[in-house]
């Protein structure tokens, strides 16, 4: 029997390389919002600077910014880096100077709407292992407008560029010596390392520069050489003239930190002696089954016990059959039958991450099954607001959806984003169908086809806007209900309400 803890790891096949990559793409998430004026943080009349305290030193149990002792503007910063979320009709008004004045409720709940979007950034390697991205309008660069004819559009109405949007990038880093973070751009800045406020840039501002030292800042923070810790950086875009930014680091160094997430790992001894044990391992989400199979066990996991990588010599059971999948079987080559009494699974405590095994020994792992809700993947939207049998789908709609809208220029349609893929409804061509009710819960249509929008992840279904009896519905909001099954056959329900106006 092995005594003590069993740790498990996931290491993505991108990290299996000798030396730094020459292009390290990091994965961001934008949050694009409405840059009309029609939200009252975003472009607003201002007075230029740099604010500090506008965030609290922590962040929030889910890593996002709190509004801090020293708002500016920022009243609703919670809602900056989170999907949008309706039914909230308060809306800050503000002085001149930034403070809060009132808060109104309005006859909409759309102020801070934004989208989603999920990118990710090329960070060049300069030499020595350190990074560079700018997209500050010099040095061979453009200024940093990366979501220009994404979301919702180039605005304000007259502007070339996406304006009003944030922008999130969450990663790991080992702590050693001669880490650094160097920024130089506009307009709020914040970086938190271990959960600590370590680069306060927020405000209005022309481009400012600022310096993570982890030599200076880790001591102070208590870390530990060679331990792995956690590194949130968050940037918002907030006035009209220009969009800035100049990264270089050597602290980002692993670029798809938010992969396949491994949720629960049981080993089943054998019974005969000197056979092999078998380690089922299940993911949060569908992975390749291909990208897997074709690196090492030992190379895609790490399986330890008093120094010792249980998986050396190991193999996979079975082989691909499905483009995807959530599971996968290891027989481990044990020389002599191990009862396994104490696995566990070791994750750094308040992180929800697995991280991979470089150089990465988490202090106490402890026994810790990882759920995730596979709803939260699927994002549904509804165009336009509201719709009409007389308003047409503008270009982008057509160009993003031109398979579910086909040759209807107007209507609803209903988006639907699901980063796991969807399964085909048997003897058809789509994914799905929904059904729409109207204010009495009356049903006006019946399964209405949820299709694929020919990129992968994005589906959608078209209404004419018309009931069972072919005839034009009248105003008021309808409810659609949307059904579908998950590639592996698990069922999944959205609803979303959409407005008709005649």
């Amino acid at each position: 029997m092995i005594s003590g803890s069993v740790c498990l790891w996931l290491l993505s096949a991108a990290y299996a390389q000798s030396g730094p990559a020459d292009t390290m793409w990091a994965k961001v998430t934008f949050y694009d919002f409405h840059a009309d004026g029609s939200n009252p943080e975003f472009n607003p009349d201002h007075r230029a600077g740099v604010y500090k305290g506008m965030v609290r030193d922590t962040l929030s149990p889910d890593r996002k910014p709190l509004r801090g002792s020293n708002p500016f503007f920022s009243q609703n910063i919670d809602k900056w880096f989170r999907p949008w979320e309706p039914g909230d009709f308060k809306v800050p008004v503000y002085q001149s100077n930034g403070r809060l004045d009132r808060t109104i409720n309005a006859s909409y709940d759309t102020a801070f709407k934004n989208i989603t979007i999920e990118d990710s950034l090329p960070f060049l390697h300069i030499g020595d292992g350190v990074y560079l991205f700018e997209r500050s309008g010099r040095n061979g660069t453009e200024e940093f407008f990366w979501i220009d004819g994404k979301g919702f559009g180039n605005e304000p109405e007259g502007y070339n560029h996406n304006y009003s949007f944030t922008m999130e990038l969450h990663s790991y880093f080992t702590y050693r010596q001669g880490l650094r973070f160097e920024f130089l751009g506009d307009d709020d800045v914040w970086a938190f390392v271990d959960n600590h406020l370590v680069l306060d840039l927020g405000g209005i501002h022309t481009a400012q520069a600022g310096t993570v030292d982890m030599d200076s800042i880790g001591p102070l923070l208590g870390l530990v050489d060679g331990e792995v810790y956690q590194f949130d950086f968050f940037y918002a875009e907030r006035h009209v003239t220009n969009s800035r930014i100049k990264i270089t680091t050597n602290m980002i160094t692993r670029a798809d930190v938010r992969g396949p997430i491994v949720r629960r790992a049981v080993l089943k001894p054998s019974a005969e002696i000197n056979s092999k044990d078998t380690l089922s391992i299940s993911f949060n989400t569908p992975i390749l089954c291909e990208d897997l199979f074709d690196a090492p066990v030992e190379s895609s996991f790490v399986y330890k016990s008093d120094g010792n990588n249980l998986l050396k010599g190991s193999s996979f059971a079975g082989t691909c059959k499905n483009k995807y999948i959530n599971s996968v079987k290891i027989l481990v080559d044990v020389s002599s039958n191990i009862l396994q009494q104490n696995d566990s699974i070791g994750f750094r405590k308040g992180s929800i991450h697995v991280t991979d095994p470089e150089g990465n020994h988490p202090s106490n792992p402890v026994k810790v099954k990882v759920e995730v809700n596979r709803e939260a993947s699927i994002e549904v939207t509804g165009y336009p607001t509201p719709a009409s049998p007389d308003k047409e789908f503008d270009s982008r709609i057509r160009a993003a959806y031109g398979p579910v809208i086909g040759n209807n220029k107007a209507g609803a349609l209903i988006g639907f984003y699901s980063k796991i893929p969807l399964q085909l409804v048997p003897g058809t061509d789509y994914y799905g169908t929904a059904d729409i009710y109207d204010g009495t819960a009356n049903l006006v249509q019946k399964n209405l086809p949820l299709k694929s929008a020919g990129t992968t992840g994005v589906y959608g279904v078209y209404w004419n806007i018309k009931n069972r009896n072919k005839r034009i519905v009248g105003n008021g909001t309808y409810l659609v209900v949307i059904k579908a099954k998950f590639y592996d056959g698990e069922k999944t329900e959205k609803r979303i309400k959409i407005a008709v106006s005649r």
